[in-house]
């Protein structure tokens, strides 16, 4: 059966003709053409987990290991995955100055988000997934949608992931095509399937969707989960040594330890993290490529935002259940990924944003088997509603702005950032240790190393769940550990309503032994308040 009719072939091996290289070169400058520019942008650390791959990465570059560099002691690191920090630590040592090395770093996510593109269109259309109309009309969309963008000019995993998970993919789907393959190719396989899990945790679902998969078609799984086994083990030992990190110290656990943060909901909380991240699944998987659609009906039409995109949201799902039936490899794995989402305790669009070449086709492919000549006119229109967004919002402010705005609504500018760094490389010393909501942003930019005592777990920022009282205590001890000698303030969006609390208790309670001495005179709301140790309530 040929793609063209709309209906995924159950047989693989479309051949690729000149109009793929073309829809590829489209694809690859659409996207380049939308954001390569922002890669010249002389930050980093606005999304806090991009300094912190960052620091990892100059760890490893500057030989001192897998470990968090911006926090005191410096602990290892065994939250996140090594792969992709390793990729930036190679860019590292081929250039060192930073922040000057910046576009070469960023680079490495615009390329990541280029290839995904350009792959997932290849994919798509050598595995009869889509006709080449639908599936050139969906990674067009993520060419112009600003979520897909921004995550292809900063310091994320989200694109070298995608890349790695296509590639897993279209092994997979050959492995289950082709006669059974001798034990190099298939160990080679185990390797491939391994490695999304190795840029980012949620990528482990690969694994036991493809073995069962493999399994089922009688293929031998002997050699391929060698491969997987050999890639993985150190990576499962090494996190091991935090289990339950969070539990003695949600400070430092919260940077190392995904296990203990995730245990720490309980069952109760957890159905709620359930129920929530199922509704922003639902409308995330067609809201984020229709960025367009999205933003009109966020400012004109918000009453119909919600029914529009769950019925569309549906759409996706039962195209996506449709294909499931039929025992196929891509709709296994997505279904498991999204299973996985729905669990996991934190906002899922950050986790929807690699899939979106590949889950908005099954948006798209109803028009196509509909009106298959339609399809280019959706397109178009989904486009420039999507070109138009970039226009009215630009995806990365100038270089006077920082793309972060604080949780008051206000813009940041980039400026009252730099004079900050100015002055704590002029007043401090490079052992003192810092209090702050951006901390690895500090360390980048400042070489100090900082701490960012507050809990803030998920359960309140998104799921609207108590804090465990038991936590409130941590701050102090946290300064007690320490012992910073400046706190630093910043209108940073995630941690702001709680820090800037326990930054008003703390003046409140010691009084002058937390004492301003510098606001950066552009921005008020950047304050450093010198502690005097021992802090005693006056």
């Amino acid at each position: 059966m040929r793609a063209e009719n709309g209906h995924p072939s159950t047989t693989p091996g479309e051949p690729f003709q000149r109009q793929d290289v073309l829809a590829c070169l489209l694809l690859v400058g659409t996207l380049t053409l939308c954001c390569g520019r922002h890669v010249l942008d002389p930050r980093c650390g606005e999304y806090h987990d991009d300094a912190i791959y960052l620091s990892t990465a100059k760890a490893l570059a500057e030989g001192d290991g897998y470990r968090l560099a911006h926090l005191p002691g410096a602990p290892p690191q065994t939250k996140y995955p090594p792969l992709y920090p390793a990729l930036l630590a190679g860019l590292w040592k081929l250039w060192p100055d930073f922040p000057a090395n910046l576009p070469l770093l960023k680079g490495l996510s615009l390329v990541s988000g280029a290839a995904a593109l350009a792959l997932a269109y290849l994919f798509l259309v050598h595995f009869r997934y889509a006709s080449r109309h639908v599936a050139l009309a969906a990674t067009l969309l993520c060419a112009t949608a600003g979520p897909f963008l921004v995550q292809s000019v900063i310091l994320l995993s989200e694109m070298p992931f995608a890349v790695l998970l296509i590639v897993a993919l279209w092994r997979l789907e050959r492995a289950l095509a082709s006669p059974p393959a001798g034990a190099g190719q298939t160990f080679l396989d185990g390797v491939l399937l391994a490695l999304p899990y190795l840029c980012r945790s949620v990528g482990i679902v690969l694994v036991p969707v493809a073995l069962f998969l493999l399994w089922r078609a009688r293929r031998p799984v002997r050699w391929t989960a060698a491969g997987i086994a050999i890639v993985l083990t150190p990576w499962f030992l090494w996190p091991a040594t935090a289990v339950m990190a969070f539990k003695s110290d949600p400070i430092e656990g919260y940077y190392t330890d995904y296990v203990g943060w995730w245990l720490s909901f309980g069952l109760p909380a957890l159905a709620r993290v359930v129920s929530a991240n199922v509704a922003w699944v639902v409308t995330g998987l067609p809201s984020l490529p229709l960025e367009g659609v999205n933003t009109w009906l966020m400012r004109w039409a918000p009453a119909a935002w919600r029914p529009l995109f769950t019925v569309l949201g549906a759409v996706v799902l039962a195209s996506l259940l449709w294909d499931l039936r039929r025992g196929r490899a891509l709709p296994a794995c997505l279904a498991a990924y999204l299973a996985l989402v729905c669990i996991w305790p934190w906002a899922p669009h950050r986790f929807l944003i690699p899939l979106l070449p590949l889950t908005t086709v099954y948006l798209l492919r109803p028009v196509g088997q509909v009106a298959s000549r339609g399809i280019a006119v959706v397109c178009a229109i989904l486009v420039a509603a999507n070109v138009v967004a970039l226009f009215e919002t630009p995806l990365v402010h100038s270089r006077q702005e920082s793309s972060v705005a604080s949780h008051s609504g206000q813009p940041v500018a980039w400026s009252s950032y730099e004079a900050l760094f100015d002055w704590l490389r002029e007043h401090t010393d490079p052992d003192d240790i810092l209090v702050s909501e951006v901390d690895p942003m500090l360390y980048l930019y400042t070489g100090r190393r900082s701490v960012f005592p507050v809990v803030c777990p998920p359960q309140s920022r998104f799921y609207n769940l108590p804090v465990p009282e038991s936590r409130e205590d941590v701050p102090l001890r946290i300064l007690a550990a320490h012992r910073p000698r400046f706190l630093v303030l910043t209108p940073y969006f995630l941690g702001e309503p709680d820090f800037d609390r326990w930054v008003a208790t703390l003046r409140e309670r010691f009084g002058r032994r937390v004492r301003e001495v510098y606001r950066v005179p552009d921005d008020p709301r950047f304050v450093v308040y010198r502690l005097d140790y021992p802090l005693e309530t006056p």
